[in-house]
């Protein structure tokens, strides 16, 4: 039963009702706090600010301090990347003045709608997976790394997320994915996220500065433990990056959004877009001189973590991405 509504989720990604019933087979195998997840992220999909929609905020950040985990529909492409689906929904991109380390860029504060779902890396883009497509090794943390200052030798970073990748590598993973014949076989088209998909993806219902809260600690996410944000307490500082799925996820399973490495998105970034903006899909301005980054990386400190936070010039071995599938029955809506 569980299986079959997760498999008519990816056919109906929007059907609340579809969500709802996963949440009461949940319930009915005991998963009660699971199924309460699962309900809860349906309704904050679309729930208007205000003190109802804080009150299911916080108890949706309770289960997830607890360890509960998500229940999403999900695949794994033929090279073993994990994707979740995204379904569509509403919610208010940017960060409000009063929010601390809030830069002009990230607002004012907007309301955006995705009309339609995408699958999004659960992690993201690893090593071992991008020299599977490109046949190439760019990362600093490696055994190989270029620097024998960011070596690591004697160490397994295959898990590791890729890093000092430019844009145009990025897309060029994206279209080399594309093209291998399993994917096209399976109807399958892989580009970066949009900036309003990044950040809706990791918010996952949040309005908070993270999606944990409104504090985080180098417990939750890799960046420099000696800069926690919000009254947590100084934590660990690698000093690198580190495998992939090490840190609990958000709401949607995704894993990394903050810290790790600064992931590329496709908008070109303009520090006044957010004023003109288009309220559904929206897609970034016409041009520009960068493009867009979000997430902090492990050299960061908290408040670049942010799901509000933007960037744009980044040193590349701060920086990889996560990918976007698509397919032509999603791309309809």
């Amino acid at each position: 039963m569980g299986i079959d509504l997760l498999q008519a989720l990816h056919v109906t990604p929007a059907d609340k009702l579809l969500w709802l019933a996963l949440g009461d087979w949940l319930e009915e195998q005991g998963d009660a706090d699971r199924a309460e997840l699962v309900r809860l992220s349906v309704n904050l999909r679309y729930q208007s600010p205000g003190k109802r929609r804080e009150a299911l905020e916080r108890r949706l950040q309770e289960l997830l301090q607890h360890g509960v985990a998500p229940c999403m529909a999900m695949l794994t492409n033929s090279i073993g990347m994990k994707l979740v689906l995204i379904p569509p929904g509403r919610f208010l991109m940017g960060s409000p003045f009063s929010e601390p380390y809030h830069s002009p860029d990230e607002g004012p504060v907007h309301e955006v709608t995705l009309t339609r779902p995408y699958y999004l890396g659960c992690f993201p883009v690893t090593q071992q997976e991008y020299h599977e497509v490109m046949q190439s090794r760019p990362s600093h943390f490696a055994p190989d790394g270029p620097l024998p200052y960011y070596r690591l030798n004697d160490v397994d970073t295959s898990r590791f997320p890729v890093d000092s990748v430019d844009y145009e590598d990025a897309v060029a993973f994206c279209k080399r994915l594309s093209a291998l014949p399993e994917e096209r076989a399976a109807g399958r088209r892989y580009r970066l996220p949009t900036e309003a998909e990044w950040e809706y993806a990791c918010r996952a219902g949040t309005s908070s500065v993270f999606y944990f809260g409104d504090s985080l600690s180098s417990r939750q996410a890799n960046f420099d433990g000696n800069y926690p944000y919000g009254g947590a307490e100084r934590g660990v500082y690698l000093k690198r990056t580190c495998n992939v799925g090490q840190y609990p996820p958000n709401a949607f399973g995704l894993y990394d959004m903050y810290g790790n490495v600064w992931e590329w998105c496709s908008d070109w970034f303009d520090e006044n877009f957010y004023r003109y903006s288009p309220k559904n899909d929206p897609v970034g301005p016409p041009g520009g001189d960068a493009h867009v980054l979000r997430g902090g990386s492990w050299i960061d400190a908290s408040w670049h973590c942010r799901s509000a936070d933007r960037s744009h010039r980044e040193a590349l071995h701060y920086v990889g991405f996560r990918v976007v599938m698509t397919t032509e029955a999603i791309a309809r809506g």
